[in-house]
């Protein structure tokens, strides 16, 4: 990408939202006061959707579901090492300490077992067949580590977007530093040192 500009906005006071619609509405609330506005919105995950949907319908414009799955550590299920997106694109942290080929075989397993199941389940991903030329704007409900938004917003540009945007309620100042580099803006109203529970940001 060319011309690119970096956007992080921090404005939340308060350590909690009401739930995941008051913090889309908010993001929303952010992403209006740009002269520019994204094109269409994409969750990445179910807890994502409750978050996108109320912004997709405050800024009227489409919304999907990428699913984007996270990769655990085989022996500490609480260490997020990568991701695995439904489409089967994968990015690991480069420090994951797995060097067993196995090992990292049956963690990304798991993950997409995991996407496999919500299929089954009735929660079957609206995934945009096409986001070319597309201002697409990459929704979660909170970033504890990078690698879930990182592979979205890597699967978006091999797609041909033009401009990835991210925005989250709720993220640890780390992952941010990392998303800030790779998207044209990011719009996080919360910034913590260290994210251990998303929920614990949701009364």
């Amino acid at each position: 990408m060319t011309n690119v500009s970096h956007e992080l906005l921090f404005m939340q006071t308060s350590p909690q939202y009401i739930d995941r619609m008051e913090a889309g509405e908010l993001l929303a609330v952010a992403i209006q006061r740009r002269p520019e506005q994204p094109s269409l919105v994409l969750a990445l995950s179910e807890k994502g959707a409750q978050v996108a949907l109320p912004l997709a319908e405050t800024l009227g414009l489409p919304m999907g579901l990428m699913l984007v799955e996270p990769i655990v550590h085989p022996k500490n299920m609480s260490r997020e090492i990568g991701a695995v997106c439904e489409v089967g694109c994968e990015a690991w942290d480069p420090g994951h300490g797995i060097h067993n080929d196995l090992l990292r075989f049956k963690a990304k397993k798991v993950a997409l077992e995991s996407i496999r199941e919500r299929r089954q389940g009735g929660r079957s991903p609206l995934f945009v067949p096409s986001l070319e030329k597309e201002r697409v704007l990459l929704v979660t409900d909170g970033i504890a580590s990078p690698w879930q938004v990182s592979l979205a917003i890597a699967v978006s540009q091999k797609r041909l977007c033009s401009e990835i945007w991210v925005a989250s309620p709720v993220a640890s100042k780390e992952s941010l530093l990392l998303i800030e580099a790779l998207a044209d803006h990011v719009v996080c109203p919360l910034a913590v040192e260290e994210l251990l529970s998303l929920d614990s940001h949701y009364a």
